[in-house]
């Protein structure tokens, strides 16, 4: 696999968390030092990295058979719905493997 960079925008969200010190963690703080992985993170923990994730972004619709926009993701993340869990536990699969791509040099 060749190596990979991440986007501008991807550089200005976080990828990971610490709630000891209730500090988001960014591309240059994992290339750095260990951090807790997503997946090890409290609920609450996860659904702060990833609603603070999707806040960088600019507003957006996902057309399913419902469609939502970020505002609307948000609420329901918040909410700890069943849709919310799913959005969640997708974007903390997505930073798990793309800290594993950064630990292993293949993401830069």
């Amino acid at each position: 696999m060749d190596e990979m960079k991440l986007s501008e925008r991807e550089r200005e969200k976080p990828l990971a968390y610490d709630p000891e010190k209730d500090e988001f963690l960014y591309i240059e703080d994992v290339k750095e030092k260990e951090v807790t992985p997503p997946t090890k993170l409290d609920n609450e923990s996860k659904r702060k990295l990833v609603i603070k994730r999707l806040m960088i972004e600019d507003d957006f619709t996902i057309d399913q058979l419902t469609p939502m926009n970020r505002s609307q993701m948000v609420e329901e993340i918040r909410r700890g719905s069943p849709r919310g869990s799913d959005i969640v536990q997708a974007e903390i699969a997505y930073l798990e493997e793309t800290i594993k791509l950064i630990k292993t040099g293949k993401i830069r």
